[in-house]
């Protein structure tokens, strides 16, 4: 880890969490929360974002006292001053933590294999799970790169992805089919607001990954001071990027057309494309920007799952009597363990849906973990 402190600059740790951010959610969910929503929902994917810059912060904030890659594991585990305890509450902070990652990365693959069946109608959907096992033999060979090198290349995948993305919202705003009364009617607008927060929690997961350079933070040059900075900028990034996108769907596509189409409800800048006449040739497009949000997050958050293996292991040999452990799971064997569990799982794409449920419970549990964390940090100082 020493020999990776420090390599990431401003731009590119900024690159990698929007990369990391930008996954499948912007292609499907944002469908889910129209139909909840209608109008609104754009306004439920900037609160959603405004309450996850702020856990991100509080994430930053922590890493002021612990300057090192592992706060999955550090954080929680500086709560006691017992080592046995210490490392207990650590471990069970960093396995909610991995199991979500692990969430992550199996649902990436998948639908990068779902994703390629679209771009490729005529391929036959026995391949589809080959494919993702493709990308995570990637998206290993990516991670054990050095990490300047793999910084560079997610680098390039994300700026073709905001490229692709861009030219979608100026292709559904300049189209003279687009709708901009449409947005905020009566007909278009949620009955209650319990719709309207549903549709937060919905898109709050798709800025989960907004704490990736706190736990790399020891990968990130002067990072006490670039860190909060890192965040912001990431995060303002990806909420104008996403709040841009759904607009410019809503434009053509509402709620009732979303009830009326519920096939489309997981792809709906598909529907909006093919209701303002756009080309087809950029429906193809936007399925190869759909995989590589997939790839991007699937790459990011198997170095994040590999990180949580990597510090539990050493925290146990230092406390415990198997010091081999400290020198066998570093974290590039840890991205290879991640890897190939992802790879076999992904080969039961059947429960993608429990997947996703179960990825989102244990991130859930990680994230009341750190804030309880936070406050008795804050707790701490003022006696």
């Amino acid at each position: 880890m020493n020999q990776e402190k420090g390599q990431l600059s401003v731009a590119q740790a900024v690159l990698m969490t929007v990369g990391a951010m930008i996954g499948s959610a912007i292609f499907s969910l944002s469908g889910v929360t129209i139909k909840q929503s209608g109008g609104w929902a754009s306004l439920a994917w900037l609160i959603a974002g405004l309450i996850l810059l702020v856990y991100g912060l509080i994430c930053a904030n922590l890493a002021k006292f612990i300057q090192a890659s592992g706060g999955m594991f550090l954080f929680p585990a500086s709560l006691s001053k017992n080592k046995k305890i210490s490392v207990t509450i650590g471990a069970i902070s960093s396995l909610c933590y991995f199991l979500g990652c692990l969430g992550g990365t199996i649902f990436s693959a998948m639908y990068i294999g779902y994703y390629f069946g679209y771009l490729f109608p005529a391929v036959s959907p026995a391949v589809y799970p080959i494919v993702s096992i493709v990308s995570v033999l990637l998206a290993i060979g990516l991670n054990l790169l050095k990490t300047r090198e793999a910084s560079w290349i997610n680098s390039l995948l994300v700026a073709f992805l905001v490229l692709i993305l861009l030219v979608y919202i100026i292709l559904c705003v300049a189209s003279p089919k687009a709708e901009f009364s449409q947005i905020f009617t009566s007909s278009n607008l949620p009955s209650n607001l319990g719709q309207n927060w549903s549709s937060v929690t919905v898109a709050m997961t798709a800025y989960g990954s907004i704490v990736a350079p706190v736990f790399m933070v020891g990968k990130i040059k002067n990072s006490k001071k670039n860190l909060p900075k890192i965040l912001i900028i990431s995060m303002v990034v990806t909420i104008l990027i996403y709040v841009g996108s759904i607009l410019s769907t809503e434009l053509s596509v509402n709620s009732l057309d979303l009830a009326q189409n519920p096939e489309m409800i997981y792809s709906p800048f598909s529907l909006a494309l093919m209701k303002i006449g756009a080309p087809v040739w950029f429906g193809s497009i936007l399925n190869i920007g759909a995989i590589l949000a997939l790839f991007t997050t699937e790459f990011v958050v198997m170095n994040l799952a590999g990180i949580s293996i990597s510090v539990v292991s050493k925290a146990l040999a230092k406390n415990t009597s198997t010091k081999n452990i400290k020198k066998q799971i570093n974290t590039k064997s840890s991205i290879i363990i991640v890897g190939l569990i992802t790879a076999i799982l992904s080969l039961f794409n059947n429960f993608s849906e429990i997947v996703i449920n179960w990825g989102s419970y244990f991130n859930a549990f990680f994230v009341v973990i750190i804030c309880i964390t936070w406050v008795v940090v804050k707790l701490k100082m003022k006696v």
